[in-house]
This record gives structure tokens, C-alpha cells and sequence, in this order.
């Protein structure tokens, strides 16, 4: 029986958790990040045997030799960690505050 690798066994470990992925290449590099609801239930469908992908996945999934997680508490949570990641500065991507009904300052 072929020993488990890295990644099998971090696979193992994958909590059923809201969270952020970052896949990694044979040199560390992150290659992909995602997120989701179910961390377990969400990366280990890049390792199905059998699966067929798009092409541009299957060229992904070739190059994964490593992956990291973080879990968060709410798929919110996950969103916003997930755009942290990204390097995304969600303060500036959020449209402006509608002023309230009554004729309020803003």
C-alpha cells in the first residue's frame, strides 16, 4: 500500500467548518484561494478520483502540492476573510450608506 501524502492526510483533517483554502504549488506559492460554507465538503472535491474539471481546473489541480485553511465562525465570516485574502479592501468595494428616511445628515 503507496504511503499517504501531504496532502491526503491534511485532507483528513479538513473540519466540516466555514473557511478560507489556499492551495499551493511544489515551491509554496498560493495558486488559488477560495472559500467556504464547508471546508471539508468544498477542497476535497479537487482530489475526486475519476472527476472531470474544465481545463483550466484540471491544469489547477495538477499543480496543487500543498494546502492551508483557516475556519471561521459564519460563511460571513469566511466571505470577509476570504477578500482579506484577496487583498481586497471591502470598506472601498461597499456602496455608500444611503442617508435614513426623514432628512437626516448623513
Amino acid at each position: 500500500m503507496p504511503a499517504a501524502s501531504p496532502i491526503d492526510s491534511k485532507l483528513k483533517e479538513l473540519p466540516d467548518s466555514p473557511g478560507v483554502y489556499q492551495l499551493k504549488d511544489k515551491r509554496g506559492r498560493v495558486i488559488y484561494i477560495g472559500k467556504a460554507l464547508s471546508l471539508k465538503n468544498r477542497v476535497v472535491t479537487y482530489f475526486q478520483s475519476g472527476a472531470r474539471y474544465d481545463p483550466r481546473i484540471a491544469q489547477l489541480v495538477k499543480r496543487i502540492a500543498d494546502l492551508d485553511w483557516i475556519v471561521v465562525p459564519t460563511e460571513l465570516d469566511a466571505l470577509i476573510a476570504y477578500l482579506q485574502r484577496l487583498g481586497t479592501d471591502i470598506r472601498t468595494d461597499l456602496p455608500a450608506a444611503a442617508p435614513e428616511a426623514g432628512g437626516g445628515t448623513p
